[in-house]
């Protein structure tokens, strides 16, 4: 009954049995973990209450929510904008260059090679 007046959402399962709602990350439970179950679509419920619940092939799972992942700074990456920039910048490509200067067919030359291709 309660699932009737609960916001629904499709979720994919994540290959360490992780499913992302609202910007939160669930755990789904050891015991409710089965074949078929990575990379699947889950139902995820919000009930008016709040609770989050995840529903799978018609059966409910147990999930917890996961705590904000830690960032050690000894292995965090360098930042992309630590990067140096590059000394010289691209060429830019010259392939149109004086391309609208070429004379192209005539109309009725252009019509033909057109109604000879379709």
């Amino acid at each position: 009954m309660h699932a009737i007046l609960s916001h629904i959402e499709r979720r994919k399962v994540t290959n360490d049995y992780t499913v992302r709602y609202a910007g939160k990350m669930y755990q789904i439970d050891r015991r409710d973990i089965r074949v078929g179950l990575r990379q699947a679509d889950v139902v995820v419920e919000q009930r008016l209450d709040g609770a989050i619940h995840v529903r799978f092939q018609g059966q409910y799972l147990r999930v917890r929510r996961c705590g904000e992942p830690r960032r050690d700074l000894a292995s965090a990456e360098p930042a992309l904008n630590a990067i140096a920039p590059p000394d010289k910048p691209p060429r830019k490509s010259t392939w149109m260059k004086n391309f609208f200067d070429k004379p192209g067919p005539d109309i009725d030359r252009a019509i033909r090679i057109a109604n000879a291709r379709s």
